[in-house]
């Protein structure tokens, strides 16, 4: 205990993963696992976190929800379709190489 009170008198603070996640967004570098989504720890990661998400939402009472589909067309709250996402890049980079 005497050594956290001496690293707060010298003015140290203690940070915790949100601010390990914000330091290397700065700094412009990869946190693992969070931001390497193709490994198995990336991926259990996303689930993770779509599951507290999911969760966090449905302790909510239904008049303070946000209805992301039907007021901001958001189709996938939780979840990254990284999947989807890249077949729709692709799909339209083609249509621009041979019609655009």
């Amino acid at each position: 205990m005497d050594f956290w009170v001496a690293l707060q008198l010298r003015t140290a603070r203690a940070s915790g993963w949100r601010d390990e996640l914000t330091a290397h967004l700065e700094a412009s570098r990869f946190c693992f696992p969070t931001d390497v989504v193709d490994s198995k720890a990336g991926k259990d990661e996303i689930k993770r976190m779509h599951l507290e998400h999911e969760l966090k939402y449905s302790k909510r009472p239904h008049n303070r929800r946000v209805n992301y589909w039907r007021k901001l067309s958001i189709k996938y709250p939780f979840t990254f379709e990284y999947e989807e996402l890249i077949g729709d890049w692709l799909a339209a980079k083609v249509t621009n190489f041979f019609f655009g």
